[in-house]
């Protein structure tokens, strides 16, 4: 007859050297292919960013524009990499004399990866009491130069924003 007070149950518990070294080179490997796509979406959410910001203001100067009567306008400085929101002091054809307009939003900074090139050069998207305003492009470049988005404001006020590349 066996003993069975006597019997040792023997278990081990925990992890090998071997199994531990696996797991970690398998999330070595992984971390190491996530990286460049995770860089990437970064700095396309800094060009999203700068769109919906810049396009934002625009729609917020036009809808002041028409509920206020007076003219307002998005001022882009390139070299600096901002842009603010003034208003006029007229409904209509207010000349660019800084006196007759008031900072409404002061300005706001891009990130430093994405760069804007305005066409006309020194832009200001005046935006009429009537919701009309005047014609330009604003491009949003990336540090290599390449576009990445286009915002486009044109004569009727519609602001429209494509995504290039």
């Amino acid at each position: 007859m066996k003993n069975i007070f006597c019997s040792r149950v023997t278990t081990q518990s925990g992890f090998s050297l071997v199994e531990v070294l696996t797991v970690i080179v398998v999330l070595g490997i992984l971390v190491s292919i996530s990286i460049p796509s995770m860089l990437e979406w970064r700095k396309s959410y800094y060009y999203r960013q700068a769109s919906s910001g810049i396009s934002g203001c625009l729609r917020e100067a036009r809808g002041r524009a028409i509920s206020s009567n007076f003219q307002h306008r998005v001022e882009l400085d390139v070299s600096a990499k901002r842009y603010r929101l003034t208003k006029g002091n007229r409904a209509y054809n207010t000349p660019d004399d800084a006196s007759n307009w008031t900072i409404v939003q002061d300005w706001v900074i891009l990130p430093s990866d994405v760069d804007i090139v305005v066409t006309p050069a020194n832009l200001k998207v005046a935006f009429n009491a009537n919701g009309t305003s005047n014609v330009g492009t604003i491009d949003i470049k990336d540090s290599a130069g390449n576009i990445k988005i286009q915002i486009t404001v044109v004569a009727t006020g519609r602001i429209k924003s494509t995504k290039i590349s």
